[in-house]
């Protein structure tokens, strides 16, 4: 207990007052030096409007009781404190205090609103007014007034705090936790207010750093634990504080009160005091974050704002900033749990796929389903993502579907589950319909690398067979690859430099790169009649080394392009030259059979539609 029977301070209480203090400032110091300050990430633009205007209602009806004259009950509940004090309004008001804190804040804001006026320090010329009419009028006794009254005088003698017996440490220890989390949070929340108000930003870590060590020494001064506070930042902020510099004076002046000047504030009479926090506090209403959030129909970043902003008022600031933490969370799971997708169709005449229904000039392929993810794939979302795959695909039974591409451009990552996922899609799909082609289009590399992995590759390396992981080109772009490596019409090419040809562009398909890694050969005569002649090939064998595979691998029904465009235009001939969509049949060498290389390197043969 706080309090003795005798009404004296118990000093007990105050021993473990200051060894929270010096628990919770070492906790903060650490977790600012480990960089835990991240946790601020989850107190989003929306949590903190509704959390920080609930906030200052909270302080302002706190203040009522300064201004009305009596206190109400005590309640974390906004609602039943307002109740209260309705019910006593007509009976328990101290008129006179009204008077003098309606005309308070009524100085305050002409102050605030007038631009010659607005630089004045308007809260201590309120003070010092105050202090000299309650002196002069002597409205403590004779009036009813209630005054500030005794200021204790002089600093507290360092000491280094008393730690508590075993058995009360491990309470202690689990307050401390809450506490030193729950005082950071609320701190950072309105520091972060002020920060998008004035255009600056925070280092949350060095913030944690700051509590650490300003709990840490003011234990050494029998401090309990501290933390920045809504309504003193307020009054700071409305003061006209722009740096750190203020709190440096704030508290050098604090230091020279305590010393010095403690009688003076003696009459001060509290509705003064009531009426400066009130107006401070108005500032942190924020009415246009909701307005903006429902006008452009932002129901979920709303609906964190409301949890938020009426969870506060009814359990309170600590516990409302927890709320609102749980409410980022919530979205975020939510989000990432249903990943946005889109139906992709061209724009004809072009090599662009745009969402069709974003752009109206965009139209599906017939027979061609392409399917665009905008997030990454993980254990959260992928039973959504195979779901949506499998309802797009059951929904297109009106047309002879022949070929299903996923555009993985916008997947960042992929995990395990979401591959296993991809099995399960797959393998349904082919149940479904076992003549339908799966492509998965523009997966960056380390997600290619992954499929590959998990598609049961025999070797990465294209070497040993070339058909396992090689993103399909161009012939125009092989034949330029041919040519800058030593070869040209009626030439060859070492047949080395065209394995490491092969390997390099597997890996990314870039002709640049390739050159650079591979290195340049010089011509062979063809004419010759070399016995080294098997050691060098020519375009059309440089061609087929690129795009058929020797030893194929157990199958596996997905192939890997590049790009969307790719993997709707180009298929390979059986005869290893890539066939574009639209050519005439002369253009095709070969007869009309495709052959289609899958992730695992099995090769099968489709007619040419």
């Amino acid at each position: 207990h706080a309090k003795l029977e005798d009404g004296s301070t118990n000093p007990e209480y105050v021993q473990l007052a200051v060894a929270a203090a010096f628990m919770s400032g070492i906790m903060q110091l650490l977790m600012g030096l480990l960089k835990m300050g991240s946790i601020t990430a989850f107190l989003s633009h929306p949590v903190l409007s509704g959390f920080t205007s609930a906030a200052s209602l909270i302080i302002g009806i706190g203040q009522l009781k300064h201004i009305l004259g009596f206190t109400p009950r005590s309640s974390t509940n906004f609602f039943e404190v307002v109740i209260d004090i309705l019910k006593r309004l007509l009976t328990d008001t101290h008129w006179p205090s009204v008077c003098m804190g309606t005309g308070v804040i009524v100085l305050l804001f002409g102050f605030k609103n007038n631009p010659k006026l607005k630089k004045l320090p308007s809260a201590m010329i309120v003070v010092v007014l105050g202090v000299l009419i309650s002196w002069m009028a002597d409205l403590g006794d004779s009036h009813g007034f209630k005054i500030a009254g005794e200021v204790p005088k002089g600093v507290p003698i360092p000491a280094f705090p008393s730690m508590p017996d075993s058995d009360k440490m491990g309470k202690l220890l689990s307050l401390v936790v809450v506490l030193s989390l729950v005082g950071y949070m609320e701190s950072v929340a309105v520091g972060l207010i002020y920060a998008t108000k004035n255009g600056y930003t925070i280092k949350p870590d060095q913030e944690l750093v700051a509590f650490g060590m300003c709990n840490i020494i003011g234990s050494f001064f029998q401090c309990y634990p501290s933390a920045g506070g809504f309504g003193r930042t307020a009054v700071n902020a409305n003061a006209g504080s722009k740096t750190q510099l203020a709190g440096i004076f704030s508290g050098l002046l604090m230091l020279f009160v305590l010393i010095a000047l403690t009688p003076l504030f003696y009459h001060l009479p509290k509705a003064v005091l009531g009426s400066i926090v009130v107006v401070a506090v108005s500032g942190l209403f924020d009415t246009a974050e909701p307005k903006r959030l429902y006008n452009s129909r932002n129901w979920e970043d709303l609906l964190s704002l409301t949890a938020t902003f009426f969870a506060t008022l009814l359990i309170g600031v600590e516990l409302g900033v927890a709320v609102g933490v749980g409410c980022s969370m919530i979205m975020i799971i939510y989000n990432a749990s249903s990943p946005s997708y889109s139906i992709l169709g061209q724009i004809p005449g072009t090599c662009s796929y745009h969402d069709i229904k974003v752009m109206e000039e965009a139209k599906t392929l017939p027979g061609v389903l392409i399917i665009r993810f905008d997030a990454d794939l993980w254990f959260a979302n992928c039973a959504t993502f195979k779901e949506e795959c499998l309802r797009e695909v059951l929904s297109s039974e009106d047309m002879i579907l022949r070929r299903l591409i996923l555009d993985f451009s916008g997947v960042n990552m992929i995990d395990s589950s979401a591959l296993h996922a991809l099995h399960e899609l797959i393998h349904d799909i082919k149940t479904h319909n076992k003549n339908l082609v799966v492509a998965i289009a523009g997966a960056k590399r380390l997600v290619r690398k992954k499929l590959l992995m998990e598609f049961k590759v025999d070797n990465y390396a294209p070497m040993t067979s070339p058909a396992n992981s090689h993103l399909q080109v161009s012939e125009s772009r092989l034949r330029e690859i041919f040519n800058l490596l030593g070869g040209s019409d009626g030439d060859k090419i070492r047949r080395d430099l065209a394995m490491k040809a092969r390997e390099e562009l597997s890996n990314d398909g870039r002709v640049a790169e390739t050159i650079a890694c591979v290195g340049q050969g010089p011509p062979h005569d063809t004419g010759s009649g070399s016995t080294e002649e098997g050691h060098f090939i020519d375009f059309r064998e440089f061609v087929e080394l690129n795009w058929t595979g020797d030893d194929p691998t157990p199958e596996a029904d997905a192939v890997l392009y590049s790009n969307v465009h790719m993997a709707v235009t180009q298929q390979v001939c059986s005869s290893g030259v890539p066939v574009l969509a639209g050519s005439s049949p002369m253009d095709r060498p070969g007869d009309m059979t495709v052959t289609v290389h899958d992730l695992g390197g099995h090769t099968r043969s489709e007619d040419v539609v």
